[in-house]
């Protein structure tokens, strides 16, 4: 596994009228785990591995507060560990951003010039 940022909180957001406010919901991830094959969409983490994690965060957290969010697949490079930005050769328009995971959202700003 490559490294990565870990496990974190990440509020949410509702809109009330025209403002948008920090929600009442936090998630929490990402947890990886190894895939059995290409499909594999499954949560194989329970809720009391979610609770362990952020116990310290909020010792008042039952688990009944916590319900599982989302699984999905995240493409990652094999055996190569950075970025990739290059122009497509063909489309000249088309730039291809490949294995860009969290420190890359961090660094959009500065990919995007």
């Amino acid at each position: 596994m490559s490294k990565s940022a870990g496990v974190h909180l990440s509020p949410t957001f509702e809109k009330r009228g025209k403002e948008c406010i920090i929600g009442d919901t936090v998630t929490m991830g990402p947890a990886y785990s190894k895939p059995k094959d290409r499909e594999d969409y499954s949560q194989v983490r329970e809720e009391n591995y979610y609770l362990d994690m952020v116990r310290s965060f909020f010792p008042g957290l039952k688990l009944e507060d916590i319900s599982l969010h989302q699984a999905g697949i995240r493409a990652r490079l094999k055996d190569y560990y950075d970025f990739i930005i290059e122009r497509d050769p063909k489309y000249t328009n088309l730039i291809n951003l490949v294995g860009i995971d969290s420190p890359g959202l961090t660094a959009s700003l500065a990919i995007a010039r």
